[in-house]
């Protein structure tokens, strides 16, 4: 990805003929990507754990490198192959990091350092309701920037100086 070179990225670079060829092969992989985990988490949370970490970089391989769907996966799995720890284990870091910090921020935001009983909560009638659920929107935003930082390092770390054609 772009903000993995370190280059500056402009919103409107989407529209670009550039990104529409590959659209079909992007939706693809995106939708056997999710499906195969999908299918396989009901019954094995560690195979689709294993598998969703195996083609993790199979959308960035069709858009930045111009794969087709299944060398973007073949390619996903070359890059992640012997690194799958390492992004659990980063992943696992990162989300016990959000949760964290989002139980303190709540803790602090919360009148009286929390709620007592489910009756003191508040309610939509005083707004707020609407005000933990505006920042929950917010910090999962932030949230999600970071993560997307994340796979952008990691993207970075694995395919630096490989040839995945």
């Amino acid at each position: 990805p772009l903000w993995a070179e370190g280059k500056v990225v402009n919103p409107l670079e989407i529209f670009s003929s550039r990104y529409r060829k590959v659209m079909g092969d992007y939706a693809l992989t995106q939708l056997l990507n999710g499906l195969a985990c999908l299918v396989l988490l009901p019954f094995m949370i560690i195979p689709a754990l294993v598998l969703n970490y195996t083609w993790m970089l199979a959308p960035y391989m069709v858009v930045y490198k111009g794969l087709d769907f299944s060398r973007a996966f073949k390619a996903s799995n070359d890059c992640t192959y012997g690194h799958k720890w390492t992004i659990f284990f980063l992943n696992l870091v990162f989300s016990i990091c959000c949760m964290i910090i989002y139980m303190i921020i709540s803790l602090i935001l919360t009148p009286s350092g929390g709620y007592d009983d489910i009756y003191s909560m508040p309610s939509m009638s005083d707004g707020g309701f609407i005000g933990i659920l505006v920042f929950t929107i917010l910090l999962f935003i932030a949230f999600a920037s970071f993560g997307i930082g994340i796979t952008g390092s990691i993207w970075k770390q694995l395919t630096n100086g490989k040839n995945l054609n």
